[in-house]
């Protein structure tokens, strides 16, 4: 009887247990930017073209360069499911329009997870001409951009969207990797195009449960245990 007793007590404790466990196992994502502004990033462009504040990165178009650059190299972390980054907000120039009849070649923004050596894109790319996964025209009027095989796009509270591309099966576990924002300016003249961007990150797996969890359910199990073993002490006697 006291065998059966202690099996009905301890067998959805130690249950108990397993799921608490499984609960409190922590996501190891990876943070890139930008809590701490543009440190640890690298910009390319005229000086102040890219600007952080708020946890948001600001790129504008350069006034004499071709293109505005913001990147980061990264390890890529155990169990990565995704790169992810929220893109803000877009604002063109006053001559750009979802026309060419103006006669300017349109601004755009794009994003790319490249392998830093060989500057070789290291998830599948918009088309065969470029390096990125998302592309986006920055003109008035265009609302969507072109996106890659596994790149999902996705609406983000106060922002134009959350873009994400799907690293979970291309073994980039442990690598090194560099997450680059380029921003294209055109043929125009005033070169006053911006891109906003936050929450740049990579999204992993669980990782083992945090140990707190065990420490707190192992007691309790403990001073049940207990519990139940001076009861029956007491029901013997």
């Amino acid at each position: 009887m006291r065998f059966h007793i202690r099996k009905l007590i301890l067998t959805p404790l130690f249950g108990m247990l397993s799921l608490l466990a499984i609960g409190s196992a922590a996501r190891a994502d990876l943070i890139l930017g930008f809590p701490q502004g543009l440190t640890g990033w690298s910009t390319a462009g005229d000086t102040g073209t890219v600007t952080a504040s708020g946890g948001q990165a600001t790129m504008t178009e350069s006034t004499f360069m071709a293109e505005t650059d913001l990147f980061l190299n990264f390890t890529v972390p155990t169990g990565a499911q995704s790169l992810q980054f929220t893109l803000v907000s877009v604002f063109a120039d006053s001559t750009q329009t979802d026309n060419s009849t103006n006669g300017y070649l349109p601004d755009f923004f794009q994003a790319s997870l490249l392998n830093p050596n060989t500057l070789a894109s290291l998830v599948p790319t918009v088309d065969q001409t470029t390096d990125s996964f998302y592309h986006r025209d920055v003109v008035d009027g265009v609302t969507q951009g072109s996106a890659a095989t596994g790149v999902t796009v996705s609406t983000s509270p106060g922002a134009l969207g959350q873009i994400s591309v799907d690293l979970s099966s291309l073994g980039l576990d442990g690598q090194t990797a560099e997450v680059f924002f380029r921003l294209i300016g055109g043929t125009d003249p005033s070169s006053t195009s911006t891109v906003t961007l936050s929450d740049v990150k990579v999204i992993a797996g669980a990782s083992v449960p945090e140990p707190g969890t065990f420490i707190l359910a192992s007691l309790a199990i403990l001073c049940c245990v207990g519990y139940h073993r001076r009861r029956l002490r007491r029901q013997d006697n």
